[in-house]
């Protein structure tokens, strides 16, 4: 199984407005990353024309810029 992860799943705006939402709630959260996640299920490791075939097919959408502040020690993931 082949997890990828992809475009942003929401834009800055919408992302702004879940975390001030979230916020409200839960007062320890200081920032939120969104992202498509995609799991593709293969039965033998892919060759090299597949893996560039399966690349193209999944760049969309805006670049995902890494932050490099992220403390890896507070940083939770929830797949949904």
């Amino acid at each position: 199984m082949l997890i990828l992860h992809g475009a942003p799943a929401l834009s800055r705006f919408a992302s702004a407005k879940l975390l001030h939402k979230l916020k409200s709630h839960y007062a320890a959260i200081s920032s939120l990353d969104t992202s498509w996640v995609h799991f593709v299920d293969v039965q033998t490791p892919l060759d090299k024309h597949e893996a560039e075939l399966l690349d193209r097919l999944l760049r969309y959408g805006p670049t995902v810029v890494a932050d490099v502040n992220a403390n890896s020690d507070q940083v939770a993931e929830f797949i949904v």
